[in-house]
């Protein structure tokens, strides 16, 4: 039987409109939480906002001080309470909708509960898309550390760099992967192995030569025509990745870059000119840059366009994806994210764990 949720039931995924936007990022941070449903202080329900609503917000140019009702969806799915009577109803909802979490709402929009798909056996955690690791580069920027050990390799944290990598990929469902390999490969390979001892199945994409940073997912072969997660082997970072794979589906891109937002201040004012007469001032102004992080999301389409054995780097077949006007698109991260492929970056990541 559902009740109505109690003044003093604390349901963290139940916020008020007035919110800030740093709130909601904080609660979805949680991996219990993949929605979060809007209140006004009557308990109406006004709308839901999930990661990827943040995500389109922070493009928009949105920040963590304003308020949720500027990022949330007004259009929401839900149920009433004698609809939840009927189990079957309930599953067929959610797979159709493809969505986590469900609120139960009376006829004045208040949620009654909120049901969520475990309960249903609906939430397949299991991944069946590729997760690619591209480990072949010589890592010259960490010279002398890539001497004698491949920059994947290096250890972080007590752990190799290529195995955080993997190990964030399991435990968001990922269980087939491949690697892309060639400087100093036998000390990648003789540690993963063919991943049986993770639980999961490893393939190796093995460069005769440097083949740049895509050119040897021309060799990659592929057991299904699901879009493929790319990953570069110095890419440390807490993403969930089924939240990249939703997104890329949800928008029907062709190739999704995942991009880092870094907002820097502005020293001084900045003027705004047409031609040679200002026409605004802005004082300090803080601007938001979008840097590519080195992951994406690929459809297997757009892989066979990269053409076998030949040098490619990764910037390269973006521009000729844009020039052929396929779609591509950005996706915004707000996670934990780092390039580790510098003497610098890597000591400043060490340094900030202490």
């Amino acid at each position: 039987m559902v009740k109505l949720l109690k003044k003093n039931n604390k349901k963290k995924n139940i916020i008020l409109s007035s919110s800030k936007i740093k709130i909601a990022l904080k609660i979805l941070n949680n991996p219990k939480f993949n929605t979060l449903f809007i209140i006004k202080k009557n308990k109406e329900l006004l709308g839901t906002i999930t990661d990827g609503d943040l995500r389109r917000g922070f493009l928009k140019g949105f920040g963590l001080n304003d308020p949720v009702d500027l990022v949330m969806k007004r259009k929401f799915k839900f149920v009433t309470k004698n609809q939840i009577k009927d189990r079957d109803f309930i599953k067929k909802f959610f797979f159709k909708n493809l969505i986590y979490q469900i609120p139960v709402i009376d006829k004045q929009r208040k949620i009654l509960d909120i049901l969520h798909s475990e309960t249903y056996k609906t939430n397949h955690t299991v991944q069946k898309n590729d997760f690619i690791i591209m480990a072949g580069g010589f890592g010259k920027r960490l010279k002398p550390l890539t001497n004698r050990v491949p920059k994947v390799m290096i250890k972080v944290f007590d752990k190799p760099m290529i195995k955080h990598i993997i190990d964030s990929a399991i435990s968001d469902g990922f269980r087939n992967f491949f690697i892309s390999v060639n400087y100093l490969k036998d000390k990648i390979e003789n540690y993963l192995g063919d991943g049986s001892k993770f639980g999961i199945k490893i393939n190796y994409i093995r460069e005769k030569k440097p083949l740049g940073t895509a050119g040897s997912l021309s060799l990659q072969k592929s057991t299904n025509n699901l879009p493929a997660i790319v990953v570069n082997g110095d890419a440390f970072t807490d993403l969930n990745y089924n939240n990249l794979i939703k997104y890329h589906n949800k928008i029907k891109s062709q190739f999704t870059i995942v991009t880092s937002l870094q907002r820097d201040k502005e020293e001084s004012g900045v003027l705004i000119t047409k031609s040679n007469k200002v026409t605004d001032l802005k004082e300090k102004p803080i601007v938001i840059k979008k840097i590519n992080s080195g992951i994406y999301v690929i459809n297997k389409s757009i892989l066979k366009l990269i053409k076998k054995n030949r040098h490619l780097n990764m910037t390269d077949f973006i521009k000729f994806l844009i020039r052929k006007k396929k779609r591509v698109v950005s996706f915004p991260i707000y996670e934990k994210w780092q390039d580790l492929g510098t003497k610098s970056s890597l000591s400043q990541l060490l340094k900030t764990s202490d």
